[in-house]
């Protein structure tokens, strides 16, 4: 039998975080079959017109490949969540950081443009080995040059004529230029750096606004994607004239038509179907546009304008999300990078019949259901009442949500999904207009932060009763005052001192406010409206910039996380004495120190243990931080910096997505929402008490085939594979193990298989041995890893071995 921990060297402060409710999917980095795979952000796909697709993975910071055949998604260069741009390396240790677009030379090599690094990179696709071509790393500018002397201004898309030549989109220069290859020199062939505008002409008399895309039709003509012009511009190679062919300079919209009638909403990727027809990625239109090129003739082709989604279809009943880049297969396939889905798309040009080939779509709802079947829209505001059940302000749903958090079941308390409005009442006859941060006030009511309509609201737990505690609908301001006189501006944290007091964190004004709850007072405790700033002081002369969480520690300080200065603030309630206790203003960063030596990024809620320790979601690092009071000592518990995804795991093995709201329940445990993941997390420390939920054995893999549950063929010599657990066999997203029946059938030779958790090194010990043709089972206790999976691997020598793996109950 296995022990729990096989494969992990986990420390005892390690915090196990796991997805309480929301969809799992979205974005996040696996490599893996279809929709098991994940992106974050996909900027740039290119087909080599046979078995395989290249994507570039931007907010991983790696270039993917997806083999066509067999639907595998794995990682051809850089490594997740380590941005960098280091060169004469191959596979992951080669950095990359932020990659957009890509294109194939038809020589073996791909071109990738490394856009936070203003160069352009080549990766040898036999080696894997990684090179700068053009421009030099970090390094901004506009100057032509040979190699690293020519400087770029954040470029994004690229295109090879198979000749030796690149073209690349100078987004930051508003430029068009070209590289060539065997020498590495760049030059300037259309429009003017630093000089945006819309102007048709030759040449640098032309001018650009953030072009993204580019692409060859035929060996003269370069089509552009204007971007922040919203048009399609053509670019005659060898006189330098650029012409705009479709939509209308400055004029954003969905409109089908033709040339100058026709309206896009930030075009981006393009590629041509090289028999007269163009088709274009219509970013903010969420749809795939198609250009008759003899005709300038634009119509909707994919997806439904204004429409967003990740449903498959045919035309406009399918659903896009900002996609970003495509590429036309040789077969007449369009692939389509589906950015703020994280998937990669498969449109076939004949029936404009939409798939998904690879990752999990991003899925936003309002759907009540336990665990990951409920649904939340950028959730913002976390409560718990002390008995277990937790409260969810739902921002894009403009309601408050209630989960009990020893099942994951998610209700709505109050407020009708996709309903805003002002109004006070019960339960769904009640409006919310972006409800953010909650606070419980022991006694049976919930007071909410009301974003968007600048008010105080309290709900009555007991009746659902919504009623306006401050601040007047619809009306911003700065006004200390009573009730419905006072005004707020974009308010948020809110936090409860015990003693009838509600502190409430004005973004909009920079200032920290107090409502005393019995009389309905409003008056400002520091900061000065309208004033942002970073000053240490009393009252009115110290000042915030953007002010987002609050939490009361034990001794009775108020700590405020003051989002756009990366700093943590403390606020004495008795004097209005505000001191900076972590960070430092201005410098972002995730270094983990004491005091002023530590760096967040976007910090956006605070809570405390009570124990002398705080916690802070760090928003943009997709981190958990740990500040100890007595030291100032800043730690990462939860996630790695940058290293955004969705990924269930213990420590920095975990991954976050924007994780904003924070609460820290009885039991120890840390709960987080996130706004990039659209769920409820749950991280407490791995020797925290278990519970074991027993299951009738139930079929999680049979590799004899050929029915479900199926993933492959059978184990071969040698081989690993990743089995995801969670979400099978009634296997809930709560659970870190799992009692298994492990069986293998018909060895051709002696060995052994070993599983143990994704995500840690394969152990020694193995899990089932056997002889050939051996039918030998075992039970096994498996610690689930990341994504909530095990790995596998096969070791005999030679040939292959079947496996049959049953699961038998949960531990959480």
């Amino acid at each position: 039998m296995l022990t729990l921990g096989v494969g992990m060297r986990a420390r005892a402060a390690d915090l196990r975080v796991t997805t309480l409710a929301g969809p799992l999917g979205g974005p996040g980095y696996a490599d893996g079959v279809g929709t098991a795979a994940q992106f974050s952000l996909p900027e740039g796909i290119a087909s080599d017109g046979g078995a395989n697709l290249y994507v570039s993975d931007y907010r991983n910071h790696t270039i993917r490949r997806v083999d066509l055949a067999t639907g595998l998604v794995s990682t051809l260069a850089g490594k997740p969540g380590f941005p960098g741009a280091l060169d004469g390396s191959t596979g992951s240790a080669a950095r990359f950081d932020c990659p957009v677009g890509i294109a194939l030379d038809g020589q073996g090599n791909l071109y990738v443009v490394d856009a936070n690094r203003s160069t352009v990179r080549k990766v040898v696709l036999g080696t894997g080995q990684v090179a700068t071509t053009a421009g030099l790393a970090g390094q901004w500018g506009s100057s032509d040059g040979a190699g690293t002397a020519a400087r770029f201004k954040m470029p994004r898309g690229v295109a090879s004529d198979g000749l030796g030549n690149l073209y690349v989109a100078d987004s930051g220069n508003s430029t068009i230029r070209k590289v060539a290859v065997p020498t590495g020199e760049v030059t300037t062939i259309a429009g003017l750096a630093g000089q945006t505008g819309s102007a048709d002409g030759v040449a640098s008399t032309a001018r650009f606004k953030d072009p993204r895309g580019v692409v060859l039709d035929g060996p003269d003509a370069l089509y552009v994607t204007d971007s922040g012009n919203h048009t399609l511009r053509r670019l005659v190679l060898s006189t330098g004239q650029v012409t705009t062919v479709a939509g209308a300079a400055g004029q954003l919209g969905t409109a089908d038509g033709v040339g100058g009638a026709a309206r896009f909403n930030w075009p981006i990727g393009v590629d041509s179907d090289r028999a007269g027809r163009l088709y274009v990625a219509d970013m903010h239109g969420s749809t795939i546009r198609e250009v008759v090129l003899s005709t300038n003739q634009v119509t909707t082709f994919a997806g439904s304008a204004g429409n967003t989604g990740s449903a498959d279809g045919f035309g406009t009943a399918a659903r896009f999300f900002w996609p970003t880049a495509l590429t036309v297969s040789g077969d007449g396939t369009l692939y389509v990078a589906d950015g703020w889905n994280s998937t990669v798309r498969e449109v076939l040009l004949s029936s404009a019949r939409v798939t998904t080939v690879a990752g999990s779509g991003l899925e936003i709802g309002s759907a009540d259901g336990a665990g990951t079947a409920a649904r939340f829209a950028y959730p913002r505001g976390l409560a718990l009442d002390g008995s277990g059940t937790l409260y969810v302000g739902d921002n894009g749903n403009h309601t408050v949500r209630k989960v009990v958090v020893a099942t994951g079941e998610v209700t709505t308390l109050a407020g009708a999904a996709g309903q805003s409005g002002s109004t006070d009442g019960a339960g769904s006859a009640a409006r919310f207009a972006c409800p953010s941060a909650l606070v419980f006030d022991g006694s049976g009511s919930l007071f909410v932060s009301d974003r968007c309509n600048h008010t105080i609201r309290k709900v009555a737990l007991s009746t659902a009763l919504v009623t306006t505690v401050a601040g007047s609908a619809g009306s911003a301001g700065s006004d200390d005052g009573t009730g419905s006189a006072a005004r707020f501006n974009d308010l948020e944290g809110l936090a409860l001192d015990g003693m009838g007091n509600l502190f409430v964190a004005d973004a909009g004004n920079h200032t920290i406010r107090i409502v005393v709850l019995s009389s309905r007072e409003v008056t400002t405790l520091a900061g000065a409206p309208g004033t942002a700033g970073s000053a240490d002081g009393t009252g009115t002369a110290a000042r915030f910039n953007d002010p987002r969480g609050l939490a009361f520690d034990e001794s009775g300080t108020l700590y405020v996380t003051d989002s756009v200065n990366d700093t943590l603030r403390a606020v004495v309630p008795s004097t209005a004495q505000v001191s900076t206790v972590a960070g430092t203003a201005g410098q972002s960063g995730s270094v983990d120190g004491a005091g002023t030596t530590a760096r967040f990024w976007r910090p956006w809620a605070v809570a405390s243990d009570g124990q002398g320790a705080l916690f802070v979601s760090d928003s943009s690092n997709h981190t958990l931080r740990r500040i100890e009071l007595a030291t100032g000592l800043v730690t990462t518990i939860a996630g790695i910096p940058r290293g955004q995804g969705d990924v269930d795991g213990v420590a920095e093995l975990a991954r976050f997505s924007s994780p904003v709201a924070l609460a820290v329940a009885p039991d120890g445990r840390l709960l987080a929402t996130e706004i990039g993941g659209h769920r409820v997390r749950s991280a407490r420390p791995i020797d925290s008490p278990t519970r074991y939920h027993a299951l009738p054995p139930c079929r999680v893999l049979d590799t004899r085939g050929p029915g479900p549950p199926v993933a492959g063929n059978p184990l071969t010599a040698g081989a690993s594979r990743v089995l995801r657990v969670i979400g099978t066999c009634s296997v809930p997203a709560t659970a870190w193990a799992v009692s298994s029946n492990v069986t293998v059938v018909a060895p051709s030779s002696a060995g052994f298989l070993t599983i143990w958790p994704t995500g840690y090194p394969m152990p020694v010990a193995s899990t089932v041995n056997f002889r050939a043709g051996q039918v030998r089972a075992n039970n096994a206790l498996l610690t689930l890893g990341t994504n909530g999976s095990v790995s596998v691997h096969a070791g005999l020598e030679p040939g292959k071995v079947d496996l049959i793996l049953d699961v038998t109950g949960w531990f959480e």
